[in-house]
C-alpha cells in the first residue's frame, strides 16, 4: 500500500504539471536553457540526451567532475539518491558500491559485484582496482536499477559508465597542480591534437599523486595512510575513411602505500579518528589495460556497427592488521592477480522513424588467482589458502523501440547469457605442500598455499555453467518536448560462483547460485521555465531471489569460524527518488535530491543471527548497506569581478542514513553528514583557474566497513576514511 501511495502521488504531481510544461515549451521554443549531457546508456549510435533517456540516470560532465574536485568514483555517490559508493577499506582501491540497497560487503574477489563498472565501454571484472584516482574524464554516468538487457550480468543494482577523454581535432593542453591536507600533492597534465591532419589524432595524459598520509597511528605517533600513484594514458584515433573510426586507448598505473587505518571500537570511539595498529600494513597495486573501439557508419537503417575490445591485467599485494590493535594478535596477507579479455560487437540503427534497434554479441574471459595468509598471536607460521578461477561467458542481446504513435514508444528487448566457471581451491586446513623451496619470507608458510612461490595444494576442484534470460518491456510517452513519462519491467542476474577464500574443507566453497532481480519501475522527467528547472522522479519495486552474501559461521569440526558465500534469502526492495536542478539566473545554479529505499526479507534460507535456528529474528534483520534515506542539496554561484575574471562559490551537503555493514546487523556504519565547499577564480580568457576547496568540512568519521572481530567486547575491524581536507588547486588549459 505504501508503494501505491507513492505511485499515486508521483502521477498526480506530474499530471498537474503537464499543461504547464506544454505551454512553457511553446512560449520558449528555440531557447536551449540548460545544456543536456549526451549519455551512452542506451548504446544508440549517437547517444541520447539525459532528459530523453527513459531510465533513472544521473550524469556528470568534465566541468562538473573538476568543479566538484572528484578524485575517485567514491566521490560521486553522495549527491545521487539511493546511491552509496564506498571503498572496501581493507584493500586500497576496492569498491563496495551499493545502489537501491543492492551491494557488496566483501573483498573476496570471486564474489561478483552488483553494481557493474564500465570504463570506455569495457566491463571491469572484479571490484579490486576500481577506486584509484580518476582524471582526464569526459563524463560519468550512474544508471540506477537492473541494467541486464544491454549490460549483461552483475548489474542488478545498477551500472557506472566512465568515459575518458578522446583525442581532439585541435591542439589542446592542460596542466593541474594541487596540494591538500596531509601534504597530499597532485600533478597532472595532458596534451592532445592532430598527428597527421584530421586522419590521425593523439592524446597523452599523465597523473602523479604523492599522499603523505592524513592519519596519525597512535602506536608510534607517525603519519599514516600515505601512498604514491602514477598513471599514464595514451590514446590514438584514426579515421582512414569517411564513416570509419578507430580509437585505441591504453593505461598503465602503479600504486604503493600504507594499508588500512583500522579502528577498533573496543579501544577508541567510533566518532574519532584514533587508531593504533602495530602491523606495518601496506597496499601495492599495478595494472595495464587497453581498449580498441571501431565505429563504422552503414546505410542499413542509417545505423552504426561498433566493436569494443578490452583487455585488463591487475595485480595487488596487501597486508592488513586484522585485529586493529597495538597487540600482535592477528594479521593477513593477500595477493590478487586478474586478467580479462572482452569483446562486444553491436549494431544500432533506425528504420523509417518506426523502430530503433540495438543488437549485438558479447564475449568475456577472465582468469583470477587469489592467495590469502592469516597469522594469529605473532606466530612464526601463517595459515595459507587460495584459489584459481577461470570464467568464460557469452551473450546475445537485442532491443527494439517501436514508435507506435506520436510521442508514444513501446520498448522491448531480450538478452541471453551463458557462463561457465572452473575452479581449483585450497582451503586453509589443507596440509602443506612439501618441497616448496621457500626459506626466507616475511613469515614461514604453512597450510595450503605458498604466497611467495605462488603454489597451492588444491583440495577442491569443480566447474559449473549457468544460463539466463533478461527481458525488458515498457513504454515511454513524451507528453511535451520536455515532459517524459516512462514505465518498464525488466530483470537482472548476478553471477553464481565459488569462494576462493575458503577456511575449512568441511565447508564447501560452492557453487552458490545466481542472484535474480525482477524490477518494475516508472518515472517522469520534466523541464519547465525555459529548461531552467529540471525535475526528475522515479519509483521502483524489486523482487530479489537468492541474495548472495558472504557470511561468517562456526565450524563444526574445530569450533573456529569460517567465511563463505551462499544464497541466504529472498527479499523485496522498493523506493522513490527525486532530483531537482534550478537555474533562477545564468549565474546561480541550485540542486537537490532525495531518495527513500525500503527493504525486507521474504524468505530466509540461512541462520544470519548465528543462534542456531532460522526464525523471525532472522527475517527481522535489516538488509546490509541499505540506507533508508539519502538527501543532498547544493549551489553554485558565478560572478564577474573586474579584471580578476569570474569568481565561483559552491557548496553542497549530503546526508546518508544509518545502515548495517554485515548481515547479522552487528556492525553498523555511521550516519553521514557531508559538507563540501569551494571558491574558484577563472581568468577572462578561461585559461587559468585557481581553487580553494574543502571536503568533509564537518570532519565527520566514516568507515569503509565495520566487521566485528574476536577479542574485547565490541571489538571491530573498521577501516577509517579521511576527515576534513583543505586543498588548493591551480589549472592551466590551452
Amino acid at each position: 500500500m505504501k508503494l501505491s501511495a507513492w505511485t499515486i502521488s508521483l502521477l498526480a504531481v506530474a499530471a498537474c504539471l503537464q499543461s504547464g510544461a506544454a505551454s512553457a515549451q511553446e512560449a520558449n521554443a528555440g531557447n536551449d536553457g540548460v545544456d543536456d549531457i549526451i549519455v551512452t546508456a542506451t548504446k544508440r549510435a549517437d547517444g541520447q540526451t539525459l532528459q530523453k533517456t527513459a531510465l533513472a540516470i544521473s550524469a556528470l560532465g568534465a566541468a562538473q567532475i573538476e568543479s566538484k574536485q572528484i578524485r575517485d568514483l567514491a566521490g560521486i555517490g553522495n549527491s545521487i539518491p539511493n546511491v552509496s559508493f564506498d571503498s572496501g577499506g581493507t584493500f586500497k582501491g576496492t569498491a563496495n558500491f551499493s545502489i537501491r540497497g543492492l551491494g557488496v560487503n566483501s573483498s573476496i574477489p570471486s564474489l561478483e559485484p552488483s553494481v557493474g563498472v564500465f570504463v570506455d565501454g569495457v566491463y571491469q571484472g572484479i571490484n579490486a582496482g576500481i577506486l584509484f584516482d580518476t582524471f582526464d574524464l569526459e563524463k560519468i554516468e550512474i544508471l540506477r536499477g537492473p541494467q541486464g538487457l544491454l549490460f549483461g550480468r552483475n548489474v542488478t543494482g545498477g551500472a557506472v559508465l566512465v568515459s575518458t577523454k578522446r583525442p581532439t581535432r585541435d591542439f589542446s593542453m592542460s596542466m593541474r597542480a594541487g596540494i591538500e591536507t596531509g601534504s597530499n600533492v597532485t600533478v597532472a597534465g595532458s596534451v592532445s591534437g592532430p598527428i597527421a591532419g584530421d586522419k590521425l589524432l593523439g592524446k597523452l595524459a599523465v597523473y602523479y599523486n604523492d599522499d603523505g598520509g592524513w592519519f596519525t597511528n597512535s602506536f608510534n605517533n607517525q603519519k599514516y595512510g600515505g601512498s604514491r600513484t602514477f598513471i599514464i594514458r595514451p590514446a590514438v584515433e584514426f579515421e582512414p575513411a569517411e564513416g570509419l573510426d578507430l580509437l585505441l586507448r591504453f593505461e598503465h598505473g602503479d600504486q604503493k602505500g600504507d594499508g588500512a587505518a583500522a579502528q577498533n571500537f573496543a579501544l577508541y570511539s567510533r566518532h574519532s579518528f584514533k587508531f593504533s595498529n602495530d602491523t606495518p600494513a601496506y597496499s601495492r597495486s599495478n595494472w595495464n589495460q587497453g581498449t580498441a573501439e571501431m565505429n563504422l557508419d552503414v546505410g542499413f537503417g542509417s545505423g552504426r556497427i561498433t566493436n569494443v575490445f578490452g583487455w585488463r591485467q591487475f595485480e595487488q599485494a596487501a597486508r592488513v592488521d586484522t585485529d586493529a590493535s597495538p597487540q600482535p594478535l592477528s594479521d593477513s596477507y593477500t595477493f590478487t592477480k586478474q586478467e580479462q579479455f572482452s569483446n562486444e560487437l553491436r549494431y544500432a540503427g533506425s528504420f523509417a522513424d518506426i523502430v530503433d534497434v540495438t543488437t549485438g554479441l558479447f564475449y568475456f574471459k577472465q582468469n583470477l588467482d587469489y592467495q590469502d595468509a592469516r597469522r594469529a598471536n605473532n606466530a612464526p607460521t601463517a595459515v595459507y589458502s587460495g584459489g584459481i578461477q577461470d570464467s568464460h561467458s557469452w551473450a546475445w542481446f537485442s532491443s527494439a523501440d517501436f514508435h507506435v504513435a506520436d510521442g508514444l514508444t513501446l520498448n522491448t528487448g531480450l538478452r541471453y547469457s551463458r557462463e561457465r566457471k572452473k575452479v581449483r581451491i585450497a582451503s586453509q586446513d589443507t596440509p602443506t605442500a612439501t618441497g616448496t623451496g621457500v626459506t626466507s619470507v616475511d613469515i614461514i608458510p604453512a597450510g595450503a598455499c605458498n604466497i611467495v612461490a605462488r603454489q597451492c595444494v588444491f583440495d577442491f576442484r569443480d566447474s559449473k555453467s549457468w544460463s539466463s534470460w533478461t527481458p525488458k518491456v515498457g513504454f515511454e510517452w513524451t507528453v511535451a518536448p520536455s515532459n517524459l513519462f516512462y514505465a518498464f519491467w525488466t530483470k537482472g542476474v548476478r553471477s553464481g560462483g565459488y569462494n576462493v577464500r575458503n577456511s575449512f574443507q568441511s565447508v564447501a566453497p560452492g557453487p552458490f547460485e545466481p542472484e535474480n532481480v525482477s524490477n518494475f519501475e516508472m518515472g517522469n522527467k520534466l523541464q519547465l521555465l525555459d529548461k531552467r528547472l529540471t525535475f526528475n522522479n522515479a519509483i521502483y519495486y524489486q523482487k530479489v531471489k537468492g541474495l548472495q552474501r558472504s557470511v561468517i559461521i562456526a565450524n563444526g569440526v574445530n569450533g573456529s569460524t569460517a567465511a563463505f558465500i551462499r544464497n541466504t534469502a529472498d527479499a523485496t526492495i522498493w523506493g522513490v527518488e527525486s532530483e531537482l536542478r534550478f537555474n533562477p539566473t545564468p549565474e546561480l545554479s541550485l540542486n537537490a535530491s532525495v531518495g527513500y529505499t525500503h527493504g525486507e526479507y521474504d524468505k530466509m534460507f540461512f541462520d544470519l543471527t548465528g543462534d542456531g535456528v532460522i526464525d523471525a529474528r532472522d527475517l527481522a534483520l535489516a538488509l546490509p548497506r541499505l540506507s533508508p534515506w539519502t538527501v543532498s542539496a547544493g549551489f553554485s554561484y558565478t560572478h564577474p569581478v573586474g579584471d580578476l575574471g569570474d569568481v565561483t562559490l559552491a557548496a553542497d551537503y549530503s546526508y546518508r542514513d544509518r545502515s548495517f555493514y554485515n548481515d547479522s546487523n552487528t556492525g553498523a556504519l555511521n550516519i553521514m553528514h557531508m559538507v563540501n565547499g569551494s571558491i574558484s577564480v577563472q581568468s577572462d580568457d578561461k585559461r587559468w583557474t585557481a581553487s580553494l576547496y574543502g571536503k568533509n568540512l564537518l570532519n565527520k568519521v566514516q568507515f569503509g566497513g565495520v566487521t566485528p572481530i574476536r577479542g574485547l567486547p565490541g571489538a571491530t575491524l573498521a577501516p577509517l576514511e579521511k576527515g576534513r581536507v583543505i586543498g588548493i588547486d591551480v589549472k592551466f588549459q590551452y
